[in-house]
């Protein structure tokens, strides 16, 4: 079985997803209000951000069966996996993909 792939997602979007995963299931004004406080982003910037996640194929989307314009954002991609793909290439980066050299570097 080939592995799946799971794209970086940036700082930025990676406080979008939180959101995302938080609430499994969430219109944008529902992140931009969940988002005061922990950002200064303007509405068309986290618009921008969601848009950024689901060409990324992290978050997906299906519209309210009475109101097709709103959009409902969910996960495609567990938070669990983003977390050992950024974990993986932190280690890669600074310390050859080595945890023996990170625990050394710590103790």
């Amino acid at each position: 079985m080939a592995e799946e792939h799971t794209p970086r997602i940036s700082d930025a979007e990676w406080l979008v997803m939180d959101v995302i995963w938080e609430n499994k299931r969430v219109t944008s004004s529902e992140i931009i209000k969940q988002l005061e406080g922990k950002s200064d982003w303007k509405e068309k910037t986290v618009k921008t951000l969601i848009r950024r996640l689901v060409d990324k194929g992290v978050a997906g989307y299906d519209t309210d069966p009475n109101d097709r314009r709103v959009y409902y954002y969910y996960p495609k991609v567990d938070r669990d996996k983003c977390v050992l793909k950024e974990t993986s290439m932190f280690l890669e980066k600074f310390y050859n993909g080595a945890v023996s050299s990170l625990v050394s570097k710590i103790v």
